[in-house]
């Protein structure tokens, strides 16, 4: 579906996701006689990307209207368009990505023009003073490195579900943008441990379009997300894997979008996944109801243990949840599944969807933190219970929506 608002934007008509019109004319070729002898092919000479500057330079009018602060409501129109790609795209996700750690970390949303462009290509805006630092710099810097990465990711777009047959790929999950994490962490303990569940979850439903049955009883059909979309929320090894996982994301989007009016705006649907819950997003996948324990010391550590010893016996789903400001060395406002817990040692195996190798500065504990190794992370018992904030456990119960 094209939105109205981006075929305005560029000369086309459009009704119902068609296009009708388009300003130039575009036709087909007709077919001619082959050649008695073939022309030699030239050589094809890859063009070195534009900077992130030239590309914001072209498309800035038209991605905000020709203001000088552009947000994220300014963009979705771009993310949410088919008729976005290559460059512009890599762009777009970056300014996506960017908005959205500003928007979560900083409270701010909206970056404005000088700090992308130069103060002298930015109309109405006077010099930068040189003895004064430029506090676009920073920016500038994330905003080009996100755009690089972008279009590396490019190269891994996908066109198939699943690209292997053994596919769902545990070493697909790996977070790259904030506030997936509660998606990200129960699909990973899904993948570790019931696969098959996972890949019947997914099927066709026409052209470009999928429907996802999750084992609650929801049931949405989505389209194949926009190569936006794919650059903006999904890490380069998720695109290696296949559709599938963009796919879950833009089915919960739209899910999203169900019962959260402003979410509903935002046209690009896996732009709607920052935030969730980790524990409600157990039980879409599981079909059974998740049992919450509040810890920083709510519940006692003994009724813990035996929840854990419980699920560990039933090969439950676990998962747990950060507060946002920890008492020791832990992400901040995160999730995390369990994939184990030993009886022996008194400690949780868990699993950050980040994915990364962590070594800390000290010994492991609540002031250095806990090594890591592909997201791998052994907590003690003790530790758990007193850092934190929940943590939300499969039942036998049946759920439904």
């Amino acid at each position: 579906m094209i939105p109205a608002r981006v075929a305005a934007k560029r000369g086309l008509a459009v009704a119902g996701g068609l296009i009708l019109a388009i300003a130039g004319a575009v036709g087909c070729a007709t077919a001619k006689p082959a050649p008695a002898v073939a022309p030699v092919a030239p050589v094809a000479v890859i063009p070195e990307p534009r900077s992130l500057q030239e590309v914001a330079r072209e498309h800035w009018d038209a991605w905000c209207g020709g203001k000088p602060r552009i947000t994220a409501a300014d963009l979705d129109d771009e993310a949410a368009s088919p008729l976005v790609h290559g460059e512009e795209a890599a762009a777009v996700a970056a300014f996506v990505q960017q908005l959205n750690r500003l928007r979560t970390k900083e409270l701010i949303d909206g970056i404005d023009r000088v700090q992308v462009l130069p103060p002298a290509e930015s109309p109405a805006v006077a010099p930068a003073d040189p003895a004064k630092p430029d506090a676009g710099a920073a920016l500038r810097k994330q905003l080009e490195q996100s755009y690089r990465a972008a279009l590396r990711k490019q190269r891994e777009i996908p066109t198939q579900l699943w690209m292997n047959n053994d596919g769902p790929s545990f070493a697909a999950i790996r977070q790259s943008r904030e506030g997936d994490c509660w998606l990200l962490a129960t699909t990973g303990w899904m993948v570790k441990h019931r696969p098959d569940e996972v890949r019947k979850a997914i099927e066709p439903a026409g052209a470009n379009r999928w429907r996802v049955r999750f084992a609650n009883g929801e049931t949405v059909e989505v389209s194949t997300p926009t190569e936006t979309e794919l650059l903006a929320v999904n890490s380069e090894a998720t695109l290696k894997d296949g559709l599938w996982l963009p796919i879950v994301k833009e089915a919960m989007g739209a899910i999203i979008g169900e019962t959260n009016a402003k979410k509903q705006e935002i046209d690009a649907e896996s732009l709607r996944i920052s935030g969730g819950s980790g524990s409600r997003m157990l039980q879409r996948w599981t079909g059974h109801k998740v049992k919450v324990y509040r810890l920083e010391g709510k519940t006692p550590i003994d009724e813990v243990r035996a929840a854990l010893v419980d699920a560990v016996e039933r090969n439950a789903a676990m998962g747990a949840g950060t507060p946002k400001t920890p008492k020791g060395k832990i992400p901040p406002n995160h999730a995390l599944a369990i994939f184990g817990f030993d009886a022996a040692r008194d400690v949780l195996i868990t699993w950050n969807p980040w994915g990364n190798d962590f070594t800390p500065a000290g010994p492991d504990g609540r002031e250095n933190g806990y090594t890591r190794k592909q997201g791998i992370a052994e907590i003690p018992l003790a530790d758990f219970v007193e850092l934190f904030r929940g943590l939300w456990i499969e039942t036998a119960e049946p759920a439904t929506r």
